[in-house]
This record gives structure tokens, sequence and C-alpha cells, in this order.
């Protein structure tokens, strides 16, 4: 179980240990959804449940599909687990970059500036469900930036329907995303680069 305290590789370590009993509930529930979709007249059709693993960890998981081909196998799957802390809840998304698990951390304080500036009538795991529903296509790049002569970080620069997210790349090689920045808050570079990103995120996605 996922607890307050834990540092970084502990909580990897405990999300990828849960995986596989995530993956089989989900696979149960696939039925369930392809007879929302084949039912569907409008797309993209969406299905969120929250799960309580064996191991007390508490995911968000959300099926899409954007047309009546998208079920079973085909169908688009968001795992993101959740844990409470002294100032909110965390979420982290596990998606995958050249065969290889990586973690998207996003703290509470993401999620604040997210609701803020998109203009969100949610909190707590609504906010969440909603955030992950509309924007689990994010497309992420990440850019090294010298600090100086034996010192760089490694900045990550993410697109989303309606604007971008930035953050770090950790020390386990995973994505640390601190803040949420609406398109109509872009500004210089910021502008072209999520019109570059968006425009490689719709020839991938879409």
């Amino acid at each position: 179980m996922i607890v307050y305290g834990m540092n970084e590789k502990e909580v990897s370590d405990e999300v990828l240990r849960d995986l596989k009993n995530v993956y089989r509930y989900e696979d149960a529930k696939r039925n369930k959804f392809r007879r929302r979709v084949l039912k569907a007249t409008t797309f993209p059709v969406y299905y969120c449940y929250t799960y309580i693993s064996p191991l007390k960890n508490k995911w968000v998981v959300i099926l899409e599909a954007r047309n009546k081909n998208e079920v079973l196998d085909k169908c688009r799957v968001t795992f993101s687990a959740t844990y409470n802390t002294p100032h909110g809840i965390y979420s982290i998304l596990v998606t995958f970059i050249d065969g290889r698990p990586v973690l998207c951390f996003y703290p509470p304080h993401f999620f604040r500036r997210y609701k803020e500036r998109s203009g969100k009538d949610k909190t707590g795991i609504d906010l969440i469900v909603d955030y992950f529903t509309y924007n689990s296509g994010c497309l992420f790049r990440a850019i090294d930036k010298v600090i100086d002569n034996e010192t760089y970080i490694s900045e990550v620069f993410g697109t989303i329907n309606g604007g971008i997210v930035l953050g770090l790349m950790t020390s386990e090689n995973n994505f640390l995303l601190k803040t949420f920045v609406s398109v109509e808050m872009l500004k210089g570079s910021q502008i072209e680069d999520y019109m570059k990103g968006e425009s490689i995120r719709n020839e991938i996605l879409y």
C-alpha cells in the first residue's frame, strides 16, 4: 500500500508491483464497456471506475473508445494510482516509453493549478478523473537544461487538450509534473512548442 512518507523508489516499486492486479480487474470490465460502445451513437465513449487492489491501493481506471472498433483489447485505457497526503491527493499515471514503464507523478499543486486555469468546478478524485478523461493522450518530451559545467536538469514539456504541462525528470527517470498552463496563458516559444506538439499528438492519437 502506498503511504505518505515513502520515497520515489518505494512508491514506484509498489505501483509496478500492483499493475498485474489492475490489469486483471480491468480485463473483467471490458465486456461491459464493449456493450456500451456498440450501443453508442456519439463518440468518444468513456467508462470510468475506481478500484481498490488487493494491495490496498486506490486506482482510477478510464476506458475510452473513439469508434465502434475500439473495444476489448483495442480500447484506450488509462491507469492512475492515487494516495492521500496532508497536502491533498497525489496521482501517479502509468505510461510506457520505448517499452519501459514511466510513472508520471501529479502532486496536489498540479491539480489546483489545473482547476484554477481550466475553470473546472470539481475537486478531489472527481477533478483527477476529469483531467485524465480528457487528457490521457499527453505527448511528453524532455529538454536538458545546463545549470553549470557539471550539472544539468531535464525539464519535461507536455501538450494536452487546452494547454501544456511542465515538470522535471526525476532521479528514477520518471516525470514529476508541476503545473498546467492553459492555451490562453502561453507566451513566447511556448506557443510554437505547443503547436508543434499538438500536430504530432494528433497524428499519433487520432
